[in-house]
């Protein structure tokens, strides 16, 4: 019996031994886990600070984008509004053209009508001729997208983008790649050799609201 009692009482010591290391084992890592180096802390808030400042961007171009699609009356779900809205933030991050440019050349051009079809086959939001979608697709070495993609207002988007650049680029200034962006870059030719006209009537459109 005192032997017994003897092992139990030995038996409880080792098992408070064993207990308090732990204890003492999870505190040490709970100091580690809340101790970042400098170095990471510095990361962490630096990407928290560009995640704000993100979201913040997307707020606006959020906003703007209802705005012109209630003066457009125009009816689109919230998955479209939110696609392109995070491609205007890719189209300003990637090329540095202004949300709000885009929004005035989708207002000018199709009005916000997903499906509009102009009279001389131009397609969708910003109104891409199918050839030019052929040319900028071969240009930026991208997968040229079936004549009915058009219509998706994201594809429109960027090949509109692509090849707002591809003029900015070509002619060395934003007006000149928007006239011809609206003339074509042929006729946009004549027109200039013939009067040096950089800003015509598309830009004034533009900058109405």
């Amino acid at each position: 019996m005192t032997r017994n009692l003897i092992f139990f009482v030995f038996v409880i010591i080792l098992s408070a031994i064993f207990i308090s290391s732990l204890e003492f084992d999870y505190a040490k890592d709970e100091n580690k886990t809340e101790k970042l180096p400098p170095k990471e802390k510095n990361i962490e808030a630096k990407n928290n600070r560009v995640y704000f400042e993100f979201d913040q961007r997307k707020v606006v171009v959020l906003r703007d984008l209802e705005l012109y699609l209630s003066k457009a009356n125009a009816k689109w779900s919230g998955k479209d509004k939110e696609d392109i809205a995070n491609t205007l933030l890719d189209i300003e991050k990637e090329y540095g053209f202004n949300h709000i440019l885009f929004l005035r050349i989708m207002k000018v051009e199709s009005n916000f009508d997903i499906r509009a079809v102009s009279k001389d086959g131009a397609l969708g939001l910003c109104q891409i001729q199918p050839k030019t979608a052929e040319f900028i697709s071969l240009r930026s070495k991208s997968i040229l997208p079936p004549k009915s993609l058009l219509f998706d207002p994201v594809i429109n988007l960027r090949l509109s983008a692509l090849y707002l650049e591809y003029l900015e680029n070509k002619y060395k200034s934003l007006p000149k790649a928007l006239s011809a962006y609206n003339f074509g870059p042929t006729r946009f030719s004549q027109l200039s050799t013939e009067s040096g006209l950089s800003r015509t009537s598309y830009h004034f459109k533009l900058e109405k609201d």
